[in-house]
């Protein structure tokens, strides 16, 4: 009898092909000549490209792994709204560490309002290690995720693998030796996945796992 579903070996064979392709323009999008001289401005810049990329091709949310003030956060929530889509932000603003200084949670949820509101964002004010939170993460679709909370190796690396099923992971502060370090632990434990990098550019830099 003629099967109606394709072989599982074709299937497979499509989803690697639409990850090879997502892969490649990812790749280009992060070797483009920045636009800006601003370093932060142009690496929220690429996120949200490559977040939008990650929505446009594929079901599953956003989540960002430290918000701090929400300035990246209020992006996301615009691209989600676009797709039908959700952001989930993992953050406990432990001040003084972390690059929290104290103030960030409140800009935070002034500047994130309208966004809980309506229940594109939801929030964690926790850390993303605790297992409750690892169960979470693991459990959901996730289109895009953004790893940038601890810069600890053992939290960046908890972190990526969280969030592993993403079809698009960026590490940022990849000049960072935890965070280096952890990424490349992680890809390793991720077979079929890839890494995009602009190592060497001199500033501060973000990495993807595609």
């Amino acid at each position: 009898m003629q099967q109606c579903q394709p072989e599982q070996s074709e299937v497979l064979a499509r989803m690697n092909t639409r990850q090879d392709e997502l892969r490649q323009w990812v790749d280009g999008m992060a070797h483009q000549e920045p636009e800006t001289d601003d370093d932060k401005l142009g690496r929220r810049k690429r996120w949200m490209s490559a977040s939008r990329m990650a929505l446009a091709t594929g079901p599953g949310d956003i989540v960002e792994i430290g918000a701090l003030a929400g300035e990246s956060t209020v992006l996301f929530c615009g691209l989600a709204e676009q797709f039908g889509r959700k952001v989930l932000v993992v953050d406990p603003w432990l001040a003084p560490t972390h690059n929290v200084a104290g103030w960030e949670r409140e800009a935070f949820l002034e500047r994130t309002a309208r966004w809980r509101e309506n229940g594109v964002l939801e929030v964690y004010e926790q850390k993303s290690q605790e297992l409750g939170v690892v169960e979470q993460l693991l459990g959901r679709d996730w289109a895009f995720a953004l790893v940038d909370g601890s810069h600890k190796y053992a939290d960046v690396l908890c972190d990526i693998m969280a969030v592993r099923n993403a079809r698009i992971i960026c590490a940022d502060d990849m000049n960072m030796k935890g965070v280096r370090k952890a990424f490349y632990r992680a890809l390793a434990l991720l077979p079929g996945r890839e890494a995009v990098t602009s190592e060497g550019s001199g500033r501060k830099w973000e990495a993807y796992i595609v």
